[in-house]
């Protein structure tokens, strides 16, 4: 019988750090994401596929790092339907071919996502490139958290300042043409690789450029950055309303990444373990799931809301400018 007891305690110690692994997406830290997703799925049983889509533009899903065409992929890329990828035409006219899938500013290849329908060059049988999962993860925490079936993702790969101003350009004006752009996320790994960023010039470059988005209004979120001071990222720095930086504190509430409080709007809890940029994919997520659901709501009224959604804490009062940490909100239903 003692060994039959033991086997039990070993399989309930065992499910329950099971349970304990997934438990951060239901209620850890205010994030009461079962509760909000039932709430969701309650409201919206009728009229769920009525739901308005919304495009999150992501600055750090890089074509090798979305080799494997996942069902979470398959649900989440965005297809610009108006270019043809089977042609070198520049098909609807917004100065780049075929960029069906997403834009690769790097290479400038031509359809750099035409990997969802061909395999390796080199026949390897790994799902990803190792060192390119960082967008395959970021992708993955938005398909998690993004509750809205409609919430699309278009991976734009950038690692330069000049092709950072052709993203902004590009995503200000698919938004001008009506396409329903609403948020851009880039992680902090994505900036670095701006470099130079402590340069007073590029820096109001940067700022000219993010000024675009807030001119159209896109609300731009960003990862605060994992190693500070070295790599705190500045966009905080830049006195935009659309902007929102975000730091990422683990189950106890303690800020992983201790950036002066002038980097930092809040801080988002920690689910998957990926840093400032898990961060702003969920806070993206989180944003984009909310427009789905009140497609009408005003821009400035949308960052008022999500203001209103921190819950605030005097532990978070050092290191964060609000002072608090992104909670998904019951009252956005009724908002």
């Amino acid at each position: 019988m003692s060994i039959i007891k033991n086997v039990l305690i070993f399989l309930l110690i065992n499910v329950a750090a099971f349970a304990s692994e997934y438990s951060n997406l239901d209620g850890e830290y205010g994030l009461n994401y079962t509760r909000f997703n039932d709430l969701f799925f309650k409201k919206y049983k009728v009229n769920i596929n009525a739901l308005d889509e919304v495009i999150i533009v992501d600055f750090d899903v890089n074509f090798n790092g979305i080799e494997k065409l996942d069902n979470f992929i398959n649900r989440r890329i965005y297809i610009n339907k108006d270019e043809n990828p089977h042609n070198t035409i520049d098909d609807d006219k917004d100065g780049f071919i075929n960029n069906t899938y997403g834009l690769n500013l790097i290479t400038n290849s031509i359809d750099p996502f035409s990997v969802f329908t061909t395999t390796y060059s080199d026949n390897s049988i790994d799902p990803f490139h190792e060192e390119n999962k960082h967008g395959y993860y970021m992708l993955q925490i938005i398909d998690h958290i993004a509750i809205s079936p409609k919430v699309k993702v278009y991976p734009i790969s950038v690692n330069t300042i000049d092709g950072f101003k052709r993203a902004i350009d590009w995503v200000a004006e698919e938004k001008a043409k009506g396409v329903n752009i609403r948020v851009v996320n880039m992680p902090a790994t994505a900036f670095l690789k701006l470099h130079k960023y402590n340069d007073k010039l590029l820096f109001n470059e940067i700022k000219k450029y993010t000024k675009k988005l807030d001119n159209v209004g896109i609300i731009f979120v960003t990862g605060a950055g994992n190693k500070p001071p070295l790599d705190s990222n500045p966009f905080a720095l830049m006195g935009l309303k659309n902007v929102l930086s975000v730091s990422v504190h683990d189950r106890n509430g303690n800020v992983i990444y201790k950036h002066n409080k002038v980097y930092v709007d809040f801080t988002v809890p920690q689910i998957f373990g990926y840093g400032t940029s898990e961060a702003a994919s969920i806070t993206s997520a989180v944003i984009a799931t909310y427009y789905s659901i009140r497609g009408d709501i005003s821009y400035e009224r949308m960052l008022d809301f999500i203001r209103a959604s921190l819950k605030r804490e005097k532990r978070f009062i050092e290191f964060t400018k609000l002072g608090g940490f992104l909670q998904f909100n019951d009252n956005v239903l009724s908002y």
